[in-house]
């Protein structure tokens, strides 16, 4: 009778070891287990890699890095500086600035953020 109750919480204890770890790959890990009403992929893969050799390393490409066009100039916010103030220095409309950095006109400005200032 002893024997016969240590076997049953054995096998509850893997039963809930067994729940456990299905949760845990679900929940924590994202993955979703492949039941039979899932399609499961047949295709071959279209780059097959021999094992025993490396795959090709791709070169290292340069970064892009594009400079604002000729006619554009890059201005740095001041403490203090006002949309409003900056398009005076530049001869341009507060709204044209704007536009061109992707906000509102009345967007507040921080203290470091470089502007693109528009073409006179």
């Amino acid at each position: 009778m002893v024997l016969r109750r240590w076997f049953v919480s054995l096998m509850l204890l893997l039963v809930f070891a067994a729940v456990g770890l299905i949760l845990y790959d679900v929940i924590l890990r994202g993955n979703t287990p492949i039941t039979s009403s899932q399609p499961v992929a047949t295709s071959t893969p279209d780059l097959i890699i021999n094992p025993t050799t490396a795959p090709p390393v791709p070169p290292t490409a340069e970064p892009i890095i594009s400079d604002p066009p000729a006619a554009e100039q890059l201005h740095v916010v001041q403490a203090g500086e006002q949309l409003g103030d900056i398009a005076a220095l530049y001869a341009v409309t507060a709204e044209s600035i704007a536009a061109l950095n992707g906000f509102a006109a009345d967007f507040i400005l921080q203290d470091g953020l470089t502007l693109r200032i528009p073409a006179q």
